[in-house]
């Protein structure tokens, strides 16, 4: 693979990535809190 193919691939996955991350607040409060949760229980 060329770098330019590295480069788009990077690309799509973010933009794949950016389009997964626009969900509604509620989806978006409930990812914060299980992420708060997880780090918690790694910390214990």
């Amino acid at each position: 693979m060329t770098k330019i193919d590295v480069l788009k691939t990077i690309l799509v996955q973010q933009y794949k990535f950016a389009q997964f991350l626009q969900l509604d607040n509620m989806d978006l409060m409930r990812l914060k809190l299980t992420r708060r949760n997880a780090l918690s229980v790694k910390n214990v």
